[in-house]
């Protein structure tokens, strides 16, 4: 059995397919969810960070937004990044629904008349050089961050293929 050197990050190889990140998207992607953040941010007014109308709405409404949230848990999707494209996966049964791969992302636009300031949540559209959206990410936790690590794991990826050449360029 030949022996093969040691991967610079355990698990993920050039060579095939690895885990990066899961994401599971809010309920602020539902309707629900949409007219909760608005019901939520009705009252501006408050007590430094926590508005009035946190006190008065969301007591009452937490079972609906609790149902929701397991609504989606069990029969929604998550989003997958790995190291070499960007997934939106069935949570039951695990397949894959559309995804786009590393090398054809160009642009990561964040929409802002999706975030929602309470749920702390936006919608990503993943675009090629055209401009044409490849993938689009309903309900992304925190978007800023996620942006950040799809283009990490593009700019990683990038490298990697780039190493991949010299190296056959140079066996050649």
């Amino acid at each position: 059995m030949p022996v093969r050197p040691p991967q610079a990050i355990r698990g993920v190889s050039s060579g095939s397919e690895g885990p990066l990140e899961e994401i599971y998207p809010s309920i602020a992607m539902t309707g629900l969810g949409k007219t909760l953040d608005r019901l939520y941010n009705l009252i501006p007014q408050g007590f430094g960070q926590i508005r009035l109308s946190y006190l008065l709405f969301v007591p009452p409404t937490a079972p609906l937004a609790l149902a929701a949230y397991f609504a989606l848990k069990v029969t929604g999707e998550h989003y997958a990044i790995t190291n070499r494209a960007v997934k939106r996966v069935r949570i039951l049964g695990g397949r894959t629904v559309q995804q786009a791969l590393l090398e054809d992302i160009h642009e990561i636009l964040v929409d802002p008349d999706s975030r929602s300031s309470f749920f702390q949540t936006a919608d990503l559209r993943l675009n090629d050089s055209q401009g044409q959206t490849l993938l689009e990410l309903r309900g992304v936790p925190h978007p800023d961050r996620v942006v950040a690590v799809i283009r990490e794991a593009r700019s990683a990826r990038q490298r990697v293929a780039a190493s991949l050449e010299q190296i056959a360029a140079r066996s050649s």
